[in-house]
């Protein structure tokens, strides 16, 4: 069982962190069922997270990324740092989800990580 929280987690791209949670959770299960030795799973206070690393770089940065890439991966990268989206979001954008006159894209829940859709406002550079 532990095996398959593995290949999950893996599949689905969770942090080891999130993994180990779920394989704390799924032991304190099994005591309490499969093996018999407590008779209720504790309650366990869980500590919050820490702000998210914030990720950016700078003008100088960007400007060396652009001339460093290839040709032909120019134009995603600049409508991704533009946007904001990540690589699959991208690449998954179709023209029916863009509206240029309103300078809107929408990625579809479908297409998004956390399963949300997303409203993307277009700039000039997008």
């Amino acid at each position: 069982m532990l095996d398959q929280v593995s290949i999950v987690c893996r599949r689905r791209h969770f942090s080891p962190r999130t993994e180990a949670a779920y394989r704390y959770w799924i032991r304190l299960i099994r005591a309490r069922d499969e093996w018999e030795w407590i008779d209720r799973t504790p309650k366990v206070k869980l500590f919050k997270e820490g702000p998210g690393r914030e990720r950016s770089i700078t003008v100088e940065q960007v400007a060396r990324l652009i001339r460093e890439l290839p040709s032909h991966q120019r134009d995603v990268v600049i409508f991704a740092l533009a946007t904001g989206l990540r690589q699959s979001n991208v690449l998954g954008l179709e023209w029916s989800r863009v509206d240029l006159e309103a300078g809107h894209a929408w990625v579809g829940a479908d297409q998004s990580k956390n399963r949300k859709p997303i409203a993307v406002p277009l700039n000039m550079t997008a």
